[in-house]
């Protein structure tokens, strides 16, 4: 069996849902807790071996999330906000829509603005006396 998320990644996972370390001296693990609004969302922890390839794919389950879904937080294709919003932490807001399949749709982040004034219908002209 591949390993999909290795320790880097699992480092970089950490690093963007903004986990608090909470391990204990002597540990096999750094645990983390992630947070939001004081309450602990979720708990996860990171082998302390020397191998940096080595297999993290526990992560996702401990995060509660599917294995692409955290892989996609590792390499800065999905947010804090959008794992909070899969979790069910906080709601989706006009910002932050859900398209299908469990992909997100952040506001002003769709392509430029060219495109985005092209995707307007063509205002009307005012037509004189």
């Amino acid at each position: 069996m591949s390993r999909i998320i290795t320790r880097e990644l699992a480092e970089r996972i950490v690093k963007k849902l903004k986990g608090v370390d909470v391990s204990r001296k002597g540990s096999p693990h750094d645990d983390y807790k992630i947070v939001h609004e004081g309450k602990i969302v979720a708990f996860t922890s990171i082998r302390r071996g020397s191998s940096k390839d080595q297999g993290h794919d526990f992560m996702s389950k401990n995060l509660e999330v599917n294995t692409r879904f955290a892989y996609e937080l590792g390499i800065c294709t999905k947010s804090r906000d959008e794992f909070l919003v899969k979790r069910g932490v906080i709601a989706a807001t006009p910002k932050l829509q859900e398209l299908g399949s469990g992909q997100f749709l952040i506001e002003g982040t769709a392509g430029s603005e060219a495109d985005e004034g092209a995707a307007r219908p063509p205002e009307e002209e005012p037509q004189g006396p």
